[in-house]
């Protein structure tokens, strides 16, 4: 995605953070490992990423063999003892903000991604017929301030990538778990299609 990655390390310059070899950055929901190895080339030893799918993590394990690797649900309970974590991430994925709390030690930081209103809005038009407008990361600033953390800095990011029928099928699987046969059929006639990604990045500190 292009210029995420940029914006993501951008957010963490701004806010760096004096990590002990004993106090790891944990990264919720990692998928293939594509972000924490972008992120933390540096600094494998002190990287661990959590998934529930077994694929993603081989693929993640293959790709940054000396980073660790955890296959677990993250949803609701974290495999990891209390303030062993300077920094946790969650991009696009679940947020047990008490689960967060408890782990993260107290001068430690959490990144959260999460997409933003304007993001797919040209497929949820054409799926709907109405693209519905929805911020998200205001409630996320009160999940978080309920559980004693600050928003230290909010940041967005846009970019703008064109679709063919495969990628915009794929994209409507992911968006909803349920698409009634006429929505579909609302997209077969689309071979191609340029949609707007959005996401709103946050980075909350005790």
């Amino acid at each position: 995605m292009v210029g995420l990655i940029e914006t993501l390390s951008e957010l963490l310059s701004e806010h760096p953070l004096d990590l002990s070899c004993t106090r790891r950055t944990i990264d919720l929901g990692c998928g293939e490992g594509s972000f924490g190895k972008a992120l933390f080339d540096d600094c494998p030893e002190t990287f661990c990423g959590i998934d529930l799918s077994k694929r993603a993590i081989r693929l993640a394990a293959r790709q940054w063999p000396d980073a660790t690797w955890v296959l677990a649900n993250a949803d609701r309970v974290l495999p990891f003892a209390d303030g062993t974590a300077g920094r946790l991430m969650s991009l696009f994925g679940r947020r047990p903000v008490t689960e967060i709390a408890r782990v993260l030690c107290d001068d430690g930081q959490c990144m959260i991604a999460v997409p933003g209103e304007e993001d797919l809005i040209e497929l949820r038009e054409l799926v709907q017929t109405v693209g519905k407008r929805r911020s998200r990361w205001k409630a996320i600033v009160d999940e978080f301030a309920d559980v004693g953390f600050k928003l230290q800095r909010q940041a967005t990011w846009r970019h703008s990538v064109e679709l063919d029928q495969p990628a915009i099928t794929d994209a409507l699987a992911m968006t909803y778990r349920a698409v009634r046969h006429s929505q579909h059929s609302r997209i077969q006639s689309v071979e191609q299609m340029n949609v707007t990604l959005h996401a709103d990045l946050m980075v909350f500190q005790r």
